[in-house]
């Protein structure tokens, strides 16, 4: 049987991709309001960093449901994987993001790489494009060198330009997951 269960999407623009929260210019706070929620997803990885841990300790009546960047995955697909992480500057920076490192840490070696400025390409449209191509060469640079086993997108806009960044390594490196 399916569940059957009400949907609602809610945006919150005064919190840009970086997670910063942006001033409302009309100076009030706004709250968001579970009231009439059976659970609360959080459909993006940097939300669910900032902001996950304290929606569950302010709603403990509620599912809050996040999600994070794909390194169990990326550590089952090769034998002590090198695995490059990219997401933005504060997924990166937040606890929640060290203590899946730490959690994964003995299985593979987790590279985190910040991609600021990114999302905002994409959300741009700039999806298939020499800016952005330029963009992901000079961001991919240092590691060129390197063994790459798997990288993993951990944020939900970069699977839109997954081929441009598969066109950055060789078919050695890429290993793709819908994880």
């Amino acid at each position: 049987a399916l569940l059957r269960i009400g949907v609602v999407c809610a945006v919150d623009d005064r919190i840009d991709h970086t997670g910063e929260l942006i001033a409302q210019e009309d100076g009030n706070d706004r709250r968001w309001s579970f009231a009439d929620a059976q659970a609360v997803v959080i459909a993006c990885n940097t939300a669910t960093s900032a902001a996950a841990g304290q929606l569950r300790v302010d709603n403990p009546d509620f599912t809050i449901v996040g999600i994070e960047p794909a390194i169990k995955p990326a550590s089952i697909l090769f034998s002590n994987p090198r695995v490059l992480v990219m997401a933005t500057p504060l997924t990166l920076y937040e606890e929640k993001f060290q203590n899946l490192c730490r959690k994964y840490a003995e299985y593979e070696e987790i590279i985190p790489l910040p991609c600021p400025g990114l999302v905002e390409l994409i959300e741009a449209g700039k999806l298939d494009c020499e800016e952005t191509d330029a963009y992901l060469r000079e961001l991919f640079a240092p590691h060129m060198n390197e063994k790459i086993d798997a990288v993993v997108l951990g944020c939900t806009h970069y699977p839109h330009i997954k081929t441009a960044i598969a066109r950055c390594f060789s078919r050695t490196t890429a290993k793709s997951s819908r994880s």
